[in-house]
């Protein structure tokens, strides 16, 4: 119900925006002619009419309450995600709009980046690195932000030999619902995927035309998220995103399709870890074993010694 609801309020938009046509075409030919009358037909009409806007205004007056409160869907806001999205946007895309938050927490991320990646510190009698490489782990809108802060990080960071930077993504709308809303922003030529079609509205499963999309080969000539974590034809980028299907706000990044890709993996749809098996939507995925798995593709964990002349070659760290 969530995947049809962009679609559910476009209809009602359609249908509303016919209905107030309808009735100003009426009242500009002058119908009716004479108002209706206290009795008879007439005056059932009009307690049907008085009664009916009533009934409308207190029902819309109770859905919108509910919907702000979050009352209808216990601690949830429908309208926070709407809230989210216009709130990432800087105030100089709209300046009657909410504060954003992106201006700064993006900095803040690439501040943080560039702290841990910095040789000018004293450690030991060297000078050297906190660490060799990063994993920006985002959950949900986390992933804009992510993403943002990739395309912020500073040349001599981002122009290394050996990319230091590895995203994970879990429960992300960046493909599904950014890719689609701000195509400059993040539209498929940004994230470097192929682009996606909104959700239908009387299909039983409402991405049903995803799921025959191929995947679309790395365009290696676009700057891109894909290629600049590293993505070629014949390699993977550094980018693993989950998803699963009991989770209402988060999608693939790459493709619906079956058949898989390098990006996208499912996770676990229950949570065994607790006394007693939940279904899971869109959160705890930190607590999934494909969190783990993902993590692992990478960053592979240390192999010990002896294990070293049997290691399996892995694209995203030759040798």
């Amino acid at each position: 119900r969530a995947h049809r609801a962009e679609k559910a309020a476009g209809l009602l938009g359609l249908l509303g925006g016919a209905s107030v046509t309808v009735v100003l075409m009426l009242a500009a030919r002058g119908w009716p002619d004479k108002p209706l009358a206290e009795d008879g037909w007439d005056g059932f009409a009009r307690k049907v009419i008085d009664l009916g806007t009533l009934g409308l205004a207190a029902v819309g007056t109770a859905v919108l309450a509910a919907l702000v409160g979050g009352k209808t869907t216990g601690r949830t806001r429908p309208l926070g995600l709407l809230w989210d999205l216009v709130c990432f946007l800087p105030r100089a895309a709209h300046p009657f709009g909410p504060p954003c938050y992106a201006e700064r927490a993006v900095p803040e991320i690439v501040g943080r980046c560039a702290w841990w990646l910095d040789t000018d510190h004293p450690q030991g009698e060297g000078r050297t690195r906190r660490g060799d490489r990063i994993v920006l782990s985002a959950h949900s809108l986390g992933s804009v932000l992510a993403v943002a802060a990739l395309f912020a990080l500073p040349s001599q960071v981002r122009d290394q030999p050996q990319h230091p930077l590895r995203l994970l993504t879990y429960g992300s709308q960046l493909r599904a619902y950014f890719g689609r809303i701000f195509p400059e922003l993040l539209g498929p030529q940004v994230l470097g995927t192929a682009p996606v079609r909104s959700a239908q509205l009387w299909r039983p499963d409402p991405w049903a035309a995803e799921l025959s999309e191929p995947t679309r080969p790395v365009d290696e000539s676009l700057d891109s998220v894909v290629t600049r974590l590293g993505g070629t034809p014949a390699q993977a980028p550094r980018w693993r995103s989950l998803w699963r299907r009991t989770d209402f706000l988060g999608f693939p990044v790459c493709a619906f399709s079956s058949d898989g890709n390098d990006i996208d993996r499912p996770a676990e749809e229950t949570d065994e870890s607790a006394y007693l098996t939940e279904i899971v939507t869109h959160g705890m995925y930190q607590r999934a074993p494909a969190y783990e798995r993902a993590f692992d593709e990478l960053v592979p964990p240390p192999v010990p010694q002896g294990d070293r002349e049997t290691r399996t070659k892995d694209p995203l760290h030759p040798g």
